[in-house]
């Protein structure tokens, strides 16, 4: 099979040759990764541990950050951040809210840093592809679109949560519809432009915590769900797969994923968050859903012996790849203080059942 083929075969519950890889990074996780390896870019690193899939994602051509001092800068999408330094690299994190105060729909519209589709150029979409499959096929799919999350970005999630709760939506529904206008233009744009090459688009909101879901499932489908509904309407016709991620307990949410957003695939089934049992979930959901992840990245990846790394991906592999199903990479991007031997293991395992 080709990567593509094992991919589509594996997310349509169809036999496969092996169970697919993927692979995703922080940046001073494929700084350390392409070090280790003597490599000098991503596509060497994905070849080398032999991934299945590739990504998409448009120039972007917009202003430059502007800097607001002390290190805080506006980035493409209108939010304030900084880099924070870890002992293993460093991290950009939201600092401040810059509609936290907004009053009005006038106060949001006159925001100057909102991001405008103009910013990204889509046009080369089917040459990155065609640079990707030059030996082989690969899965393709575009990354995008976070409207919960970029929303509270620039009001704050405790402002956002409130007004959720109050039922005072006139701000965050003014952020979220320039937040999916966004993306619903920018979508369009590199879907027309793959030429049906295009097997995924992969949209993402965090709903959960580690312990919980962050809102109820009803709050979420009376606030949120109908921008995604506006989103996803505007693409039906591209015949494209589509996966959702959120991290955290997100147990309640996934049959209301399945039948309010139609998902595919669900990434990223973190294990060690409550009530995400792998188990459990292929059983109830395994039928309808096919999903992404899984590889544990807060104990094992980082503090497990290599050894109990390829122990887990097998295990792993064995429930959620059972009947097809499943893509096994790490449950969220791969960190920096994943030692290098471990990642080696996960990616040498055996990928057959």
């Amino acid at each position: 099979m080709t990567p593509r083929q094992r991919v589509n075969a594996a997310i349509a519950h169809k036999p496969v040759d092996q169970i697919p890889f993927d692979l995703w990074a922080s940046p001073d996780a494929w700084k350390k990764l392409k070090n280790c390896l003597d490599v000098e870019n991503h596509e060497a690193v994905l070849d080398l541990l032999d991934v299945d899939c590739r990504i998409i994602t448009p120039h972007y051509r917009g202003p430059a950050p502007v800097e607001l001092g002390n290190g805080v800068f506006v980035d493409a999408l209108g939010s304030h951040r900084r880099f924070q330094n870890t002992s293993f690299g460093r991290h950009k994190e939201l600092v401040d809210y810059p509609l936290k105060n907004a009053q009005t729909i006038a106060e949001v519209e006159s925001y100057p840093y909102l991001p405008k589709p103009e910013y990204w150029d889509c046009s080369n979409a089917l040459e990155q592809i065609k640079h990707y499959n030059q030996n082989t096929e690969y899965h393709i799919r575009f990354e995008t679109c976070g409207i919960f999350e970029y929303a509270w970005a620039l009001i704050g999630l405790e402002n956002f949560l409130v007004y959720m709760a109050e039922d005072n939506m006139e701000i965050p529904n003014t952020v979220m519809a320039i937040i999916t206008e966004l993306f619903i233009q920018i979508t369009n744009q590199i879907l027309s432009a793959g030429d049906g090459k295009i097997d995924m688009v992969y949209i993402y909101d965090d709903v959960g915590t580690q312990n919980a879901p962050m809102i109820s499932v009803n709050m979420w489908k009376k606030h949120i769900l109908p921008w995604y509904r506006k989103y996803l309407d505007t693409f039906t016709s591209f015949n494209v797969q589509l996966m959702y991620h959120s991290c955290g307990s997100i147990y309640p949410f996934i049959s209301h994923l399945i039948k309010e957003l139609g998902i595919d695939v669900l990434n990223p089934l973190q294990s060690k968050a409550k009530n995400m049992d792998i188990r459990t979930i292929k059983k109830e959901f395994g039928d309808r859903l096919a999903f992404h992840g899984a590889i544990d990245t807060q104990e094992i990846l980082p503090f497990g012996k290599p050894l109990e790394v390829q122990r887990f991906v097998e295990n792993t592999c064995a429930i959620l790849g059972e009947g097809g199903g499943y893509i096994c990479a790490p449950a969220h991007k791969l960190q920096a203080d994943v030692p290098f031997e471990n990642v080696v293991a996960m990616y040498t395992t055996s990928r057959r059942i």
